[in-house]
């Protein structure tokens, strides 16, 4: 149960404190159950004429004093010790939390995923802060309070007793048969909040885009079906959740009917004394209202159900398992030996791949949509493990080696550029903290973005927004590449890393890179076949196969999936296509994986 995972995961002392919490709320419950104790002395007093002595109607008064004073220190210290717990507990269990998070495959923090880790944690995770600081101690008094009053109606006259809880299993039953649709409802109703988040957001952040193209109107409307489509659920949700706590309180109070019915005819025979009659009918006020509340509690609690199963099914995702002792390697050779992979069961998205990355060198990766370049690429960083085969640097198993002896070796530059609401320098600086100014700066000159960062207001200390929103495409991927250059990892990965910037400024980045004496093996994702032309090695793919591999030359000459790549890529020309002046010699080709 997540609940005690919250609770096991959480600072001991913050737990003591909200178990130290719910025992003064029984106790604050207790306490109110002391007046009415004071009520029936009285009334039996009064009925029976003894109003002679003032004594004891002062002795019942100081005892329903006492009792609700004593409520009232047990309800201020239980509240205080329920809400500084729970906030406290539920702080350190959104660190573990993201802790947790830290350590998942890079691969599933997908942008899908991280949408909906940004949703749980903002939503989820405060409906169950909500449950220990507020609705536990609630639900304590909605429970142990009908629980004392039943006790005392059966001490008043076990007869009144039974008649009045006698409706309580029926009521409970109905509740109960009706959890299965309402717990189906409630996790429509989060399905349904997901997906305007998700509509919202992809609405407000392709504004530009749909501004320009004049379909502002097209995505409204799916917006306004997502919004609609989750009123409509949530109305069938409270309608069905309405109707039985109604019907739940209407049963449960007809108890009281009875009641009525049995201490009249127990009155009227003369076996209940008059004031055991009207202490039985005060009672059940106290019986019936918390029972009622904890009625509504437990609807509550399905839907929050629901929320702990989302939580919970996040902390159930298995990180990547890391050695006790890592491995280490000074090699920078990437070796797939007989790789497979998929993202779900059955499915591979890389099937039975062997192919070795030479150290030092340049090797392109192209092929059509979803041959499983990427995939290719995210298994070298190791972003997942595979399902069957194995990965290497410099002949060392990648899982031998942990995550971050890898990430240690490995920069990436990816074509979804992320960057942070902090400033230039410190955005670069991110590959290598320790990094001078100095080094900042001839890493933004390699990526050819020191002229326009010298151009902003600061310079290298201008903030440039949440996700560099002061930028452009072009000028935030270069900033990403200098980030890549500075950490100067043996290993470069390129995910279509200069599909934003012109022609002109890619050329002058894979000189860098790829300079004799520069030493980086180099994976690249190539945006442009033209920038391919003169890696050390190009790799074909298709279906998840490498069915090609060699230099542009010689793969042009073979007449296979690359030449019709080339073609398409360069159909606009006037002309068949032509190798690029100073392209190498064609080189010996091999076909297959």
């Amino acid at each position: 149960m997540l609940f005690a995972d919250i609770l096991r995961l959480g600072e001991r002392k913050h737990a003591k404190t909200i178990r130290a919490g719910a025992g003064l709320m029984v106790l604050e419950t207790l306490c109110a159950a002391v007046p009415y104790v004071a009520l029936y002395g009285a009334l039996d007093l009064v009925l029976a004429g003894r109003t002679d002595r003032v004594g004891p109607f002062l002795a019942l008064a100081g005892v329903a004093v006492t009792g609700l004073l004593a409520q009232y220190l047990f309800g201020l210290y239980a509240a205080r010790l329920s809400i500084t717990g729970g906030y406290a507990l539920m702080a350190g269990f959104r660190v573990s939390l993201a802790e947790h998070i830290s350590r998942l495959p890079l691969g599933v923090l997908t942008r899908s995923r991280v949408g909906q880790l940004n949703a749980l944690i903002s939503d989820n995770v405060r409906m169950i802060e909500d449950m220990f600081t507020h609705v536990l101690g609630e639900m304590t008094a909605a429970v142990v309070l009908p629980a004392c009053v039943a006790v005392l109606l059966l001490v008043v006259d076990w007869r009144m007793g039974l008649a009045a809880i006698a409706t309580v299993p029926v009521a409970w039953a109905v509740l109960l048969l009706s959890r299965r649709r309402f717990a189906r409802l409630s996790a429509q109703r989060l399905a349904g909040h997901d997906d305007v988040a998700a509509a919202l957001l992809e609405y407000i952040d392709g504004m530009p885009v749909l501004r320009s193209c004049g379909a502002e109107g097209d995505k409204f409307r799916t917006l306004s079906e997502a919004m609609h489509g989750f009123r409509r659920i949530s109305s069938r949700l409270e309608a069905w959740g309405g109707a039985s706590v109604v019907g739940f309180a209407v049963i449960l109070e007809l108890g009281f009917a009875a009641l009525l019915a049995a201490g009249t005819y127990l009155v009227l025979g003369g076996e209940v004394e008059r004031a055991a009659f009207l202490m039985a009918m005060v009672l059940a006020q106290k019986f019936y209202a918390p029972m009622t509340r904890a009625g509504m509690l437990m609807a509550e609690g399905d839907y929050l159900g629901r929320a702990v199963d989302k939580v919970k099914a996040v902390m159930d995702l298995a990180p990547l398992p890391e050695p006790a002792q890592p491995a280490r390697t000074e090699g920078t050779d990437v070796t797939f030996d007989a790789v497979t992979f998929g993202y779900d069961p059955g499915r591979s998205v890389l099937d039975d791949v062997s192919v070795t990355i030479p150290a030092g060198k340049v090797t392109a990766l192209v092929g059509p949509s979803g041959a499983g370049k990427t995939t290719l690429v995210h298994l070298t960083a190791r972003f997942h493990d595979p399902d069957a085969g194995a990965v290497r640097l410099g002949g060392v198993d990648l899982c031998d080696l942990g995550s971050e002896q890898v990430m240690a070796k490995v920069a990436m530059v990816l074509q979804d550029v992320h960057l942070f609401d902090d400033t230039v320098a410190a955005n670069i600086r991110l590959g290598r903290p320790e990094a001078t100014d100095a080094e900042v700066r001839r890493a933004a000159e390699v990526a050819q973005c020191h002229d326009f960062i010298t151009a902003l207001p600061q310079g290298y200390d201008t903030r440039i927004g949440e996700d560099g929103a002061r930028l452009s495409g072009g000028q935030k991927q270069r900033l990403s590449i200098a980030r890549a250059l500075l950490k100067d990892a043996p290993v470069l990965l390129l995910d279509e890393g200069t599909a934003s910037v012109d022609v002109e400024t890619e050329l002058a980045f894979h000189r860098a890179f790829a300079r004799p004496g520069a030493g980086k093996t180099v994976v690249m994702i190539a945006h442009r076949l033209s920038s391919i032309v003169h890696a050390d090695q190009i790799l074909v793919m298709d279906g998840g196969r490498i069915v090609e591999r060699g230099s542009h030359a010689g793969l042009l000459a073979a007449g296979g999936l690359y030449a019709d790549l080339w073609r398409a890529a360069t159909c606009d020309q006037d002309g068949p296509a032509e190798e690029p002046a100073g392209a190498s010699a064609p080189a010996a080709i091999d076909r297959g994986a």
